[in-house]
C-alpha cells in the first residue's frame, strides 16, 4: 500500500485511517497521537487497532504488533507487522506437525525412532528468522524421515510421541 493511498475504516463511532490517525465521527475531533487511545470508554492500543483493521487478524492470537522502524508512535499500516516470539513460533510448528498425517511420509512406519528421525527440510529457526508462516514450515512437503544424524531436530520426536 503506497503512502499516498488513503484508506479509512469506520469503527464504533470512530474513523481509523491507514496512517494511524483516529477521528471521532460525531465531533470530528482527532484523537491525540499516543500509543494508547480512549475509544468508547475503553483503552485501545492504537497499533493493535490499525493492524487488525488493515492487516486482518493475526494468524496466531498470541502474536504481537511490532513496528518496522521501532517507533511506537508511527502507527502507519506500512510500519506494522505481526510478530510471534520464538518459543511460541516453535511450539506452534511442533503442534501443527503433530496434527499432520505423518504416515504419508516416505519411510514413516508409524513410529519414528530406532535411528530414524523426522527432519524439517527448511529448519524451524530459519522459518522464524525469515518470517515464514508456521504452517508453511509444518507441512508434509517440508518434512522427511532420515537416519539419525546432525541435521535433525530430536525435540520433534519427543513432542509428537508425547502428544499422541
Amino acid at each position: 500500500m503506497s503512502q499516498k493511498e488513503r484508506k479509512i475504516v469506520d469503527y464504533g463511532g470512530y474513523r481509523v485511517e491507514n496512517d494511524g490517525s483516529i477521528r471521532n465521527i460525531k465531533t470530528g475531533r482527532l484523537l491525540i497521537s499516543k500509543e494508547i487511545v480512549r475509544m468508547g470508554g475503553k483503552n485501545v492500543r492504537r497499533a493493535n487497532l490499525v493492524a487488525r483493521l488493515f492487516l486482518g487478524a493475526p494468524r496466531n492470537s498470541r502474536s504481537k504488533v511490532m513496528f518496522k522502524d521501532g517507533d511506537k508512535h508511527n502507527c502507519n499500516v506500512d510500519n506494522l507487522y505481526y510478530y510471534l516470539p520464538w518459543p511460541l513460533y516453535r511450539d506452534e510448528v511442533l503442534k501443527l506437525t503433530s496434527e499432520l498425517p505423518l504416515h504419508q511420509l516416505e519411510g514413516f512406519d508409524g513410529v519414528v525412532g530406532g535411528g530414524m528421525v523426522l527432519n524439517y527440510i527448511v529448519p524451524i529457526r530459519y522459518g522464524f528468522a525469515n518470517g515464514v508462516p508456521s504452517d508453511e514450515i509444518a507441512c508434509l512437503g517440508n518434512l522427511q524421515v532420515l537416519e539419525g544424524g546432525d541435521n535433525v531436530y530430536p525435540k520433534v520426536l519427543e513432542f509428537i510421541n508425547k502428544n499422541r
